[in-house]
């Protein structure tokens, strides 16, 4: 199988970085090396990897960000494959097999993505969500399903060197979202092999990130990745014809105007999940004129599917009111009903957050005057239906529970998860990050052989 390079870049994470590293060594498939770049770290990290002796080689530098650790990570690589985890996460033990087998067995493709699942950990408490679906992204070309949402995280990732080499570094100007900018550029140029399989689960986590020079607060974190994601889109928006937006049709038109509304639809949706709604609103703009010269009167189902899934936002919502700003002139101008529908229905995905968030504030008279506000902005049905997919979702989503001790497990969270976090409950290290933590584990004998070794 492909030979693998597995890429820690960390930055003040001593008290989960040796969880993430032995989930590495604990994997079926064992890596040819294991490279730690430490981000040039104030608390008590070196202590930790210089416990692991020759199982890892550890790089120190001074700090220059995730992008310009894993950029010197690659320049010291050996492996044919890469693999970038994050110093914060947890790799499920079959991880590495999965995808170096799918690339073994595929050599025409130049990447292999995996599922992941969310957890948390407050001291012995873990609760773990179900993992991640999104078959409704791996509905469109990948580049496409993308563009929609960043569903390929590093740690669920395997590429071939010779990708990355062909591809150029990760940006340095970009502290938050640099991977996601990587993934959308290689799955323009590569193939990637789906992985039906858990690779990885993500750790949720109130720890600040970025770096030194540019620390980005829990707080702040989905701003922060909404601001660089559309640093992003806006430069791609001119390095993408409308083409490549395309969508098949209905099997009846045989017109390029046909076409050309559809692309327009999907690149619309795109760009106003960015927030980026100068750019989206001339795309609704043109499709609604095509719509009204051809007397469009009903979507076609997939369609009709794009916009409702294009245009279901983050639940923040923050843009809102900007975004009808926008679209309204077009919506009340040229639109047909059923466009007006559909578009009202995808914007009312965030009102239950806003809702509840002014009810939070101001109380129940509060809730209900931003109740009121958005029903007349969206249409009452249109608020009334995102309640109802709201509670749908939720009810989906909620997170399985378990204990750490003994006895005290419940199926229903992984056991390699369980297994992979026992005896390391989490300090809060953002609270004081030059404090160790009490019950500092001893990594002075670690439990896995060399990386040659077989797995335990």
């Amino acid at each position: 199988m492909v030979s693998v390079t597995a890429i820690v870049p960390t930055f003040n994470r001593a008290c989960l970085v040796g969880t993430a590293l032995d989930s590495i060594l604990r994997q079926t498939y064992r890596p040819l090396e294991i490279i730690v770049i430490d981000d040039g770290s104030t608390d008590f990290t070196p202590s930790v990897l210089a416990g692991y002796g020759d199982r890892i080689r550890h790089v120190r530098k001074e700090n220059g960000g995730k992008s310009d650790a894993i950029n010197l990570a690659l320049s010291l690589s050996k492996g044919d494959g890469i693999w970038i985890f994050d110093d914060d996460d947890v790799a499920h033990p079959a991880a590495l097999e999965h995808m170096a087998g799918a690339l073994a067995r595929n050599p025409g493709y130049g990447f292999a993505y995996g599922r992941y699942a969310r957890f948390r950990q407050q001291g012995n408490q873990v609760s773990c969500c179900q993992p991640e679906d999104f078959s409704d992204c791996r509905e469109h070309p990948l580049p496409i399903g993308l563009m929609y949402r960043c569903f390929i995280h590093q740690p669920g990732l395997l590429v071939r060197r010779s990708c990355y080499e062909a591809i150029g570094p990760f940006r340095s100007d970009l502290i938050r979202s640099q991977d996601y900018d990587m993934i959308l550029r290689l799955s323009r140029r590569f193939a990637g092999q789906f992985v039906d399989a858990i690779t990885f689960y993500q750790r949720q986590h109130e720890g600040p990130r970025g770096s030194a020079a540019h620390p980005i607060a829990y707080r702040d974190l989905w701003m922060e990745w909404r601001r660089f994601d559309r640093r992003i889109f806006e430069a791609l928006h001119g390095q993408y014809a409308l083409s490549d937006f395309a969508v098949q049709p209905q099997a009846t038109s045989t017109s390029p105007d046909d076409w050309r509304f559809a692309a327009l639809l999907q690149r619309f949706c795109i760009f106003a999940r960015k927030g980026l709604w100068f750019l989206a609103s001339a795309d609704l703009t043109e499709a609604a004129e095509i719509a009204a010269t051809r007397g469009v009167t009903q979507l076609d189902p997939r369609l009709a599917r794009i916009l409702r899934r294009g245009l279901e936002l983050s639940e923040q919502g923050e843009e809102l009111d900007g975004a009808m700003t926008f679209l309204r002139p077009v919506l009340d101008r040229f639109a047909p009903a059923r466009l007006r529908r559909e578009i009202r229905q995808g914007l009312a995905r965030p009102v239950p957050y806003l809702v509840r968030r002014e009810a939070a504030w101001h109380g129940v008279a509060g809730g209900l005057a931003s109740w009121r506000a958005y029903a007349a902005l969206l249409g009452h049905r249109a608020v009334l239906r995102a309640f109802a997919g709201r509670l749908a979702t939720e009810v989906a989503r909620q997170p399985t529970t378990s204990r750490q001790g003994p006895g005290e497990s419940r199926s229903a969270v992984p056991r390699e998860l369980l297994l992979a976090l026992q005896g390391s409950p989490v300090p809060p290290p953002w609270r004081n990050a030059q404090v160790p933590p009490a019950g500092k584990p001893d990594l002075t004998s670690h439990p896995h052989g060399a990386l040659g070794a077989s797995p335990p």
